[in-house]
């Protein structure tokens, strides 16, 4: 029997001693000067036999790897890591999986391999050695409507928009009087950083989420930073919601916590206009901000007009590339509030995130992620501040590409089988996606990479029908149609029920006047035997009931009673024969 080592020793593989290098210039010494392979082998060091089978045509000369040679061939590869990177850059990639199982089909197409011999991880980790190019990553979400939206044609009028009214207002050289507006929220529940530890996972202790609170943000393109308002959920306003909040921090309450047309207007004439810079109060200022209907209303365009302000709406579903904010300063801000969410759990006894503490938490956080290095590059980096409409890179257009106006179909006729044709197939049904583009007709669209402050627009905006309250009804109240089958406790009246109240139970209990009356029902709804539409057994039940009905079977009768209630009988079955009460009592 073979016993084990007391301390076993890992075997090393021998590789080869040579560098593909010395093993081309050998393969070029003996093709242009003629002297034996042997003597070439030996003056760079490569095995001879290797230099023969090169020198021989019996392998190929570029090849430097061991082994055998790649199932494809280097134009097919190429064609199938260009058609990998294409889907990527259109937001739809492959995972490793499915990449192998994408090569197994196509080596089966080109009838190298079998169904039942697929390719294997091996060979996706020789792919990658052939192409470094290629790499595995985590892909960033990316909203369905912020990749139809950021499409060049939306961007390019976007810039032209933009640079005809900064060159008419006279504020392309001027940016301190370019402000950028935009809404972050707030959880009490942060996400954890990393941390050092010595095991391979550890809890990290958190608040439980609560309400969202809303901190209204801006800064101009010199690097001036507006400071945070605050939107908390609640009706009236508590002072300890602001403790040790940055100094001219101010906030606002809501229903929601979220802001809103009424939150935003009390945020641009209470708290936005002592902050901005201009020395002339006639001097114009231009604020872009993204269309959320809560930003554009009557109220706010006629402020705006009364303070000299330019209101410019960015493209709709386009903040993530337009959006100064956005870009280059609420990711920061989102990672130093983390971080100072894990040192105040850590450091405070109770362990725990309130709202009273969002307000200190959150500005500090605002302070520093809103500094003058960041604002400058965020209005830079969005092509604002120096003007460069050439900012933008291509490859944030391509996940649009799907969604493009159709145009004529290019690809080739040719029904032969070819590499070609294979993947112009796989790629269908990203031509396909463009037959579902549509357009939604809200004022957003209308207003879209605008000055919605100039007197077309405005017109426009005015000429928009209101929004409807959700409490009125799009359609009207048809009345209620009858039927055999009844639920107890369900209103049966044409008068729709009010809203439910809250309670002690958290059930709206309906009125008893507002209950249909037996008078309503037609008699021949009514049970033959006790001449009512509900039995007197449920009338004070608070439960959902399901009364079961039968029909009479006798010739000319067709009357309903009650199973259980009103007769002996519980339950009738197919083929079964019933007869109402009232004719076995005639009998």
């Amino acid at each position: 029997m073979r016993h084990k080592q007391k301390f076993p020793m890992k075997r090393v593989k021998k590789h080869k001693g040579y560098s593909p290098s010395a093993l081309t210039n050998a393969y070029k010494l003996v093709k242009e000067t003629g002297i034996p392979i042997k003597t070439a082998a030996r003056q760079y060091g490569v095995p001879h036999n290797t230099l023969r089978d090169r020198v021989k045509g019996r392998v190929d000369p570029e090849t430097t790897m061991t082994g055998s040679g790649p199932l494809f061939t280097l134009e097919e590869e190429a064609k199938l890591v260009a058609h990998i990177k294409l889907m990527a850059d259109l937001g739809y990639g492959f995972t490793i999986t499915e990449v192998v199982s994408k090569a197994s089909d196509y080596a089966v197409f080109l009838k190298k391999r079998t169904r039942d011999k697929p390719l294997t991880v091996k060979w996706f980790k020789g792919l990658r050695n052939r192409w470094p190019e290629l790499r595995v990553i985590k892909p960033r979400g990316l909203a369905k409507c912020r990749a139809e939206a950021t499409n060049e044609q939306a961007v390019e009028s976007y810039f032209t928009n933009l640079e005809n009214v900064l060159k008419s207002k006279n504020l392309i050289d001027k940016p301190e009087c370019i402000y950028n507006i935009d809404e972050k929220g707030f959880q009490t529940e942060h996400a954890p950083p990393y941390i050092v530890s010595g095991n391979a996972s550890a809890p990290a202790i958190t608040s439980s989420r609560t309400a969202t609170t809303t901190v209204i943000g801006g800064g101009n393109a010199i690097g001036t930073q507006i400071p945070p308002f605050f939107v908390f959920k609640g009706a009236r306003m508590n002072e300890t919601l602001m403790q040790g909040a940055s100094s001219g921090s101010d906030a606002s309450m809501s229903k929601t916590g979220w802001s809103n047309s009424s939150i935003f207007l009390e945020y641009l004439q209470s708290h936005f206009i002592k902050y901005i810079q201009r020395s002339d109060p006639n001097q114009q200022i231009i604020i872009i901000f993204d269309g959320h209907k809560s930003h554009i209303n009557v109220p706010v365009l006629e402020w705006a007009k009364k303070n000299n302000i330019i209101l410019f709406v960015l493209p709709a579903h386009t903040s993530h590339v337009l959006q100064p904010l956005d870009v280059a300063c609420y990711g920061p801000l989102q990672k130093i509030y983390n971080y100072a969410c894990q040192k105040f759990i850590r450091e405070h006894p109770s362990s725990k995130i309130t709202r009273y503490n969002i307000a200190e938490l959150a500005s500090n956080a605002y302070v520093t992620a809103l500094s003058v290095n960041n604002l400058r590059a965020a209005f830079e980096k969005t092509g604002i501040f120096p003007f460069n409409r050439t900012v933008i890179s291509a490859d944030i257009f391509k996940p649009s590409i799907p969604y493009v106006v159709p145009q004529e179909n290019t690809l080739a006729s040719d029904t032969q089988p070819c590499i070609d044709n294979y993947f112009t197939t796989a790629e269908n049904i990203i031509e396909m996606k463009k037959a579902h583009h549509t357009l939604k007709k809200t004022l957003r669209n209308h207003v879209s990479g605008q000055e919605i402050t100039s007197d077309c627009i405005n017109q426009e905006i005015l000429s928009q029908p209101l929004p409807r309250s959700k409490d009125t009804p799009v359609f009207p109240i048809n009345k209620r149609k009858q039927t055999k089958t009844n639920a107890t406790n369900v209103n049966q009246s044409n008068v729709p029920l009010p809203e439910p109240l809250p309670g002690p139970s958290h059930i709206g209990i309906c009125d008893t006047d507002s209950q249909s009356s037996e008078d309503d029902v037609s008699e021949e709804d009514k049970c033959c035997v006790c001449k009512l539409f509900q039995p007197k057994e449920l009338k004070n039940c608070v439960s959902l009931v399901f009364t079961k009905w039968a029909q009479c079977d006798h010739q000319n009768c067709g009357h309903w009673t009650h199973l259980i209630y009103c007769c002996k009988q519980k339950v009738v079955r197919r083929n079964d024969v019933f007869e109402c009460p009232c004719h076995k009592s005639e009998e």
